[in-house]
Order: structure tokens, then sequence, then C-alpha cells
């Protein structure tokens, strides 16, 4: 009897629980960019591109300092790898963790028209320890697309490399000079 009532438990409750893909990516590739309004300098970006092929989704998850504050910008899609087309998906919300970083509700969350992810650092006392958690690697991506019923976990093992941390700490400090 008790089997049986555990078991009508369980199905009652799992409706209600939250189901999440957890996915190690077989391609990381890291870039930097910057964005730039009427020749000044506005962020510096470090953008991890994420792939599984055969598998459809790809993600970019950026690391963004704009003006000074930290953020993180998340973006999916999918792609028909033979055909080589893409098509953007929705996200409706994301987050960004390590075992030592684990602040979601430290980031204000917004989404573009465009449906990409946007969220800003809210506590600039956290800041150092984003950027850490970032570049050390070992952090894990959580998203929810608004086509796909399960949450999205990928984690990331590689970390960005020294050419990648070089360039965003040379943008940073030309950022930081030329406010003054």
């Amino acid at each position: 009897m008790i089997p049986a009532l555990t078991i009508a438990t369980l199905t009652l409750l799992l409706p209600s629980l939250a189901i999440a893909a957890q996915i190690i990516p077989t391609g990381v590739e890291y870039t930097n960019d910057t964005i730039a309004q009427a020749g000044q300098l506005q962020a510096c970006i470090v953008t991890t591109a994420i792939i599984s092929p055969p598998a459809p989704e790809i993600v970019n998850f950026q690391f963004l300092i704009v003006r000074g504050q930290a953020a993180f910008k998340v973006t999916a899609g999918d792609v028909d790898w033979i055909k080589q087309s893409s098509v953007a998906k929705r996200i409706s919300d994301a987050d960004f963790s390590t075992a030592q970083f684990s602040h979601p509700n430290a980031f204000t969350k917004n989404v573009t028209p465009e449906g990409q992810l946007v969220g800003m650092l809210t506590d600039d006392r956290l800041r150092k320890d984003f950027i850490d958690a970032f570049f050390g690697g070992g952090y894990s991506i959580r998203f929810k697309r608004t086509d796909v019923s399960e949450d999205r976990t990928y984690y990331i093992e590689q970390s960005p490399g020294a050419d990648v941390v070089n360039t965003f700490a040379k943008c940073v400090h030309t950022m930081a000079t030329v406010a003054r």
C-alpha cells in the first residue's frame, strides 16, 4: 500500500516539477567584440558560441562590461546543419552560476524586442566575483526558451584563452581611461 501511495503522490507532483535538460556542449568558442557609439567605446564583450552538432540548438552567451557595469546576454536558435540555416528563438529567463557564484537575484533581467535576455548586475560588490567566475571557466548557463517547455542548462568547462582575456582587459582599461 505504501509503494502505491508513494507512486500516486509522485504522479500528482510530477507535472508541477520543472524539467531541465543539462547539456555539456561539444563545441565552445570565445571571441571579443566591442560596441561604440559616436566614436566612444560603450561596451567590451566576450561572446561564447556554444554548439553540439548534430543537435540543432546553438547558444551565444555574452559577458559584457557596458559603461562600467557588468552584464550578460543570452541568445539561442536552432540550426539546420545540412541547409546551413538558422532560426532565432526567444528567451524568457536566464541565469549564470558557478559553485562559487550563485546569485540569480543579483541581475535585473530584460528581454529585448528580438527575444534575447540581458541581465545587468545590480550589486556592484559582486562585480569582481562575476568576472572571476566567467573567466575561470566551469560555469553554467541556465535559460528558458519560450518554445520549449524545459529549462536548458549548459555547463561550460573551458575558460577563455589568454588572447581573449587580454583583449577584453585592454578594452575595459581603454573604456575606463576614456570615461575619466
